[in-house]
Order: C-alpha cells, then structure tokens, then sequence
C-alpha cells in the first residue's frame, strides 16, 4: 500500500474486463456507482489516443465506512 492509501494489484483480464468485474463486486457489497467515466473514449472522440484509463467513482456508504476510514458500526 503507498502512503495515499491506495492499493495496486495487476488483472490477468483485459482493462474492459477488470472494469466490470470490479463494477460486479462494487455492487454486490451494496455500494452504489455514481459515475464511470472511460477516458479513452473522451480522448477518442477528441481525435486523440489514450490507453484504456477509467474511473469509478462510488459511494461506500452502505458499507458502513466514511471517506475517513473511520466505521459506523
């Protein structure tokens, strides 16, 4: 884990694939996905090339954990 938090693991899929199966999983811990945003597509449609890039931004509120870390429960 770097100092941000943040962990990095490799996907033996395809980014497509990661993607919704990260989506799958998000969903079935009762999270909800407020946007998935596919920059490459963004980038595509400006004529331009970018490798897959995504970002899923969710909430984890029904998983009883703040933005802070800190639990509910």
């Amino acid at each position: 884990m770097d100092p941000q938090g943040l962990i990095t693991l490799p996907s033996q899929n395809d980014p497509g694939t990661t993607m919704r199966k990260l989506q799958d999983v998000v969903k079935a811990k009762g999270m909800t996905i407020f946007a998935h945003i596919d920059h490459a597509a963004g980038a595509a449609d400006a004529g331009m090339t970018l490798r897959p890039t995504d970002l899923l931004s969710l909430d984890r509120s029904a998983t009883g954990f703040r933005a802070n870390g800190r639990s509910d429960r």
